[in-house]
């Protein structure tokens, strides 16, 4: 209940302030929906207010106590990310990449690696790209041969990268003319 009590001033601010991040819905059925489980409203619910969050420039700790009853997932981290994607909110999509990250029973798997990597590269933060690039190659490190694996598996993200090492190579061939 504790958890609950952290999150409800932060949505009765998000709707008074714009009513329209939580879709139309009322603090109490945004409530109401994270209590009595996950739906697919639920979490694009959860997925707009921390996008909106991000956006609006909320530092870490209001991030961590708004949104410290929320269980982050693989499916919600993808949505944040792809909510994010734009070269505007890259940057966002890199502090939400860390943020999330820090969080308690979290960890990132290789497809939001992935997915972080190449909005980065697509809005040209190279650097930014690249660190992220040899931090999930060291988190590997041990396993070579099943992170290999694994990013075989999973072609979307095996694409992803190529298309980001490809873009990555033009901007460089551009920036040595």
């Amino acid at each position: 209940m504790l958890s609950v009590r952290r999150i409800i001033p932060s949505l009765v601010s998000i709707s008074v302030k714009n009513s329209s991040s939580l879709g139309g819905h009322s603090p109490q059925s945004v409530v109401a929906k994270f209590i009595h489980g996950c739906t697919e409203a639920n979490i694009d619910t959860v997925v707009n207010s921390i996008c909106g969050s991000f956006r609006k420039g909320c530092n870490w700790d209001i991030l961590t106590q708004n949104f410290d009853s929320v269980r982050l997932n693989d499916l919600i981290v993808e949505k944040v990310l792809l909510e994010l994607k734009e070269p505007t909110d890259a940057k966002r999509a890199l502090a939400f990449f860390h943020w999330s990250a820090q969080r308690k029973k979290f960890e990132h798997g290789n497809w939001s690696y992935c997915i972080t990597i190449h909005i980065l590269v697509q809005a040209r933060l190279l650097t930014d790209a690249r660190a992220l690039l040899e931090s999930v190659l060291k988190k590997n490190v041990g396993s070579p041969l099943r992170f290999s694996y694994r990013l075989m598996l999973n072609s979307e993200c095996l694409r992803l990268l190529l298309m980001s090492a490809a873009i990555w190579k033009n901007m460089a061939s551009l920036q040595a003319l």
